[in-house]
């Protein structure tokens, strides 16, 4: 599986610019966030 010039925004805050990646069979990729986990935010952003 491939993903190219991946861009994600909620709101006004880009979360990711241009992510690109390969993944091959049997292969198990993890995407690492600074986000910090329970700040009071919601998954999509409104919050």
């Amino acid at each position: 599986m491939s993903a190219r010039g991946v861009v994600k925004r909620f709101g006004d805050a880009q979360v990711l610019n241009g992510i690109s990646m390969d993944v091959r069979a049997r292969e198990i990729d993890v995407m690492v966030s600074r986000w910090p986990l329970g700040g009071g935010g919601t998954a999509d952003g409104s919050g």
